[in-house]
């Protein structure tokens, strides 16, 4: 198994962590049922055997590709996710008073 692309996209999600875990399912969830129903509905219209062989295709990948997303996000890389989100939000504020022991 290539863990390359893998690692890609857990790059990709650790560069918008803090998107993700703010609104990441509200944005991805309905996004992938919207996928799924239009998948259905194009599969019942009259749409032409040459124009369903086009999108089809299409919408399964998208949903696929959306049902992966959720997947890593919510649960795969959810900690790294939801450490990375507190960090972003941290940067630029004070830190907290320390003392160095030697």
């Amino acid at each position: 198994m290539d863990f390359k692309l893998m690692e890609e996209v857990a790059q990709i999600i650790a560069e918008h962590a803090s998107f993700f875990h703010t609104y990441g399912n509200f944005l991805l969830i309905p996004a992938f049922i919207l996928t799924l129903v239009l998948d259905w509905k194009i599969s019942k219209s009259n749409y032409s055997t040459t124009r369903k062989r086009i999108i089809r295709p299409f919408l399964t990948f998208l949903a696929i590709a959306l049902g992966l997303l959720l997947y890593l996000i919510n649960i795969s890389f959810k900690p790294m996710v939801e450490a990375l989100s507190e960090a972003d939000k941290s940067l630029g504020s004070e830190m907290a008073h320390f003392e160095y022991l030697n």
